[in-house]
């Protein structure tokens, strides 16, 4: 008993000291970005770390008074399904595609009602000596046990289900930016979300974890604890992935050049003959991180305009048009006396691509448009 009571400390120490690290890294990311670049999905993050870390401190307080773990009870699970809210609030606010998206606040909301609802009910139908047997030993259900007694063991499974409706809600999500940033940013690298997905799988798998438990021993196991180890190594992937900063976030237009009103702004509207001669002569497809509200100002239109403008005008996003400018640019440059000495490497990060990788996308994407086989 002991031994399972120490490897209990050292499970939600572990997990505590992770998640506190976690949110303290967050912090320093949040102050260091300084206050001319958005920042608030740096700080949604550091506060559900937070959030986390006060659910492994209250669930740390068992071992120290389970009368206090009582009184705790609420705090615990309001918490619990806290934290999951702020980490969808963090990925939606990385996918939004409009910045003048909000975010509604009834997902804040919905959790403090569901506790209160729970709390009311449990503190109305069972007594402080009942909450505390319950806590402070191990009971097995069985289809005698009272509804309120299953209610009060298993809510904090209600922490699972949020996850897993709100795992859907952010591979609904992820999916949605994928197919809108194509048309608002030509960095592969960091909008292909690649390392999302894999969070959100590793999440589910843990968070299916508790179920598959029960179904398979009627009982709250005793093992279940363990499980929280998972929960901070996957966030390992969020916390790296959040302070390179590997997203793109969508932001407004640039604003337009001082004494420019929208009548002169209509009286250039975009056609192909202009728009191939700015690219030519400014070259942006040279800037590896560039989005189409960076060229949207030169052009003297805004962002969904231009968008539409090229996949009509060219039968493709913003991203391949740009790389089709970087391949033709490489094509050039490698036929120039002054870039012989250069490798091959040196030549594609030249032109603007941010990785061979990308490179290798983007030529055999034209490949297969220009329907010719890979590598001629």
């Amino acid at each position: 008993m002991m031994n399972q009571e120490l490897i209990v400390a050292l499970t939600y120490t572990f997990c505590l000291i992770a998640v506190l690290t976690y949110s303290f890294l967050e912090g320093l990311h949040y102050y260091s970005l300084g206050r001319n670049k958005p920042r608030r999905h740096i700080l949604l993050l550091m506060l559900g770390y937070a959030t986390l870390a006060l659910t492994y401190g209250c669930a740390m307080m068992r071992m120290l008074s389970i009368a206090w773990t009582v009184h705790l009870y609420l705090f615990y699970l309001l918490s619990l399904l806290f934290s999951v809210v702020l980490f969808y609030h963090f990925l939606w606010l990385i996918t939004r595609s409009e910045s003048t998206e909000r975010f509604t606040w009834m997902h804040y909301i919905i959790p403090v009602v569901l506790t209160l609802v729970v709390g009311v009910w449990v503190t109305h139908q069972m007594s402080f000596q009942e909450r505390f047997r319950i806590t402070a030993t191990v009971d097995v259900l069985t289809p005698e046990t009272p509804l309120i007694e299953v209610v009060y063991m298993l809510f904090p499974l209600l922490f699972t289900v949020y996850i897993i409706i709100y795992t859907v809600f952010s591979v609904m999500r992820a999916m949605r930016y994928r197919k809108m940033v194509v048309d608002y940013s030509s960095n592969e690298e960091r909008t292909s979300m690649h390392w999302l997905y894999y969070y959100i799988v590793l999440i589910a798998i843990w968070s299916g974890a508790p179920f598959v438990l029960l179904s398979y021993f009627w009982a709250v196991s005793q093992h279940l604890y363990l499980l929280m180890i998972f929960l901070p190594l996957c966030e390992i992937i969020l916390v790296y992935n959040a302070i390179r900063g590997n997203y793109v976030l969508v932001e407004e237009t640039v604003p337009l050049p001082k004494g420019l009103k929208l009548s002169k702004q209509r009286e250039k509207p975009i056609d192909r003959k202009r728009f191939e001669r700015y690219m030519q002569e400014k070259k942006p497809y040279l800037n590896p991180d560039l989005c189409i509200t960076d060229i949207v100002p030169d052009l003297y239109t805004n962002r969904t305009y231009l968008s539409t403008f090229i996949n009509k005008e060219y039968g493709m996003n913003f991203r391949t048009l740009i790389n089709n400018y970087r391949l033709q640019e490489l094509e050039r440059i490698r036929q120039l006396p002054e870039y012989k000495r250069f490798s091959n490497m040196d030549l594609i990060m030249e032109v603007g691509f941010g990785s061979y990788r990308s490179y290798l996308n983007a030529e055999r994407h034209y490949h297969t448009m220009m329907q010719l086989p890979f590598g001629t």
